[in-house]
């Protein structure tokens, strides 16, 4: 158990363990891609849940075997995890986050597995938000819907630290620039990679688009919002970061 301040906040002790949940599942997932392709290299390809197992003892596989449950619980709150193939989801209540790895599955080279592994790195940082920040159930499928589910508040919290973590990853140690990130955005899009990130940011963000999309939400807010959230989410994660 780590040692905490007695004149923490609420809303600091929920950062601290957002970004400790964070931390410690990034390291273990990039242990298990490297492990993973030791063993490729070696002539044996294994999957990468059996790398988690392998790299992150603490995980009840003799009871859930093919879905087995890993806990981080040397905060002053025990998170679990489950890794699935395509679905990323949270359970608040369970202080359960579920994370995809089928794209970790799929790759066929190191290269393509550290591509794939800062994806879901992402959404480990965005599930953790979750947790303590529920979002929109919708599961959009055309613009009134999308815009809805973008601007829910969670939703605009949840993506905000999600995107702050790739500014770091992508301008370590710089302030947030919006013009940066929205190149970085429309750099993610072309690669296939990112459309909310763009919607955010370059769509949200142009004036003509505001006007046309102007009868299913007030997009410009949103963009306000989503601008004003990462760059606190980078503050905050910058911050956590420098701790000892």
């Amino acid at each position: 158990m780590e040692e905490i301040s007695e004149h923490e906040t609420p809303q600091e002790r929920q950062e601290r363990i957002k970004f400790r949940v964070s931390r410690f599942i990034e390291d273990k997932l990039i242990q298990a891609v490297r492990l993973r392709w030791e063993a490729v290299q070696s002539g044996n390809d294994i999957d990468i849940v059996q790398c988690l197992q392998n790299v992150w003892p603490e995980d009840d596989g003799a009871a859930w075997q093919r879905k087995p449950r890993f806990t981080v619980s040397h905060l002053d709150e025990v998170f679990s995890v489950r890794f699935e193939g395509e679905s990323n989801e949270y359970d608040s209540a369970a202080r359960l986050m579920t994370i995809a790895v089928g794209n970790l599955r799929r790759a066929t080279t190191l290269e393509e597995s550290e591509g794939v592994l800062l994806g879901v790195i992402e959404a480990v940082y965005h599930e953790a938000e979750h947790i303590y920040n529920p979002g929109s159930g919708l599961e959009p499928v055309d613009i009134p819907e999308t815009i809805e589910y973008l601007g829910n508040p969670g939703e605009i919290e949840a993506h905000g630290r999600q995107f702050a973590y790739r500014y770091r990853r992508e301008f370590p140690g710089e302030p947030f620039d919006v013009q940066k990130m929205a190149k970085l955005s429309e750099k993610i899009k072309n690669s296939g990679k990112g459309n909310r990130y763009y919607n955010y940011f370059v769509a949200f963000a142009d004036p003509i688009k505001q006007q046309s999309y102007k009868d299913f939400g007030d997009v410009q807010c949103i963009y306000e919002k989503i601008v004003e959230a990462t760059k606190r989410h980078l503050q905050i994660l910058s911050a956590h970061a420098e701790e000892k």
